[in-house]
């Protein structure tokens, strides 16, 4: 066999490989009902303050969040709080807290990179957001979607 083919051969296994693994995802959204007013600043601020106290007890940590770019006005979500399980069992997964624009939802998305299914740990985090926002905002919808990602389509 030559170069050239063990080469194609290698790429083609590499690239079947890693499209048959997925991403997993969770997005956890707090809406307001029709006709609500939007959510305010101390609203935005409590979700956070939920977000890190819970993260720290499954041993996340806190980074700054992403810079936005004001041109990029087709990106409707502002992010306002990032955590990494960098230095724990879940190195690979990252938390982030976004508003939308119009400050009329709150996303918080859960995702690992390397996993399909999440970590007992990292599901354990997933319903103990949820449960924490639901009784933070009992008059707002408050909704789980999970999704798994083609790790072709990912980093």
């Amino acid at each position: 066999m030559s170069s050239v083919s063990r080469i194609g051969s290698f790429f083609l296994v590499s690239l079947l490989g890693a499209a048959c693994s997925s991403m997993y995802g969770a997005h956890i959204s707090v809406s307001q009902p029709e006709g609500a007013s939007a959510f305010t600043q101390q609203e935005q601020d409590r979700v956070k303050a939920i977000v890190v106290e819970i993260g720290r007890a499954e041993r996340f940590s806190e980074l700054a969040p992403l810079p936005m770019r004001r041109e990029s006005s087709s990106y409707e979500y502002l992010t306002f709080v990032r955590l990494t399980g960098k230095d724990s069992e879940q190195d690979t997964v990252d938390v982030l807290g976004s508003m939308r624009q119009d400050r009329r939802e709150i996303v918080i998305s859960i995702g690992d990179d390397y996993r399909d299914t999440p970590l007992p740990r990292t599901q354990k985090l997933v319903d103990d957001l949820h449960a924490a926002l639901r009784r933070a905002f009992p008059d707002s919808r408050v909704e789980v979607a999970t999704r798994k990602t083609p790790r072709i389509f990912g980093p």
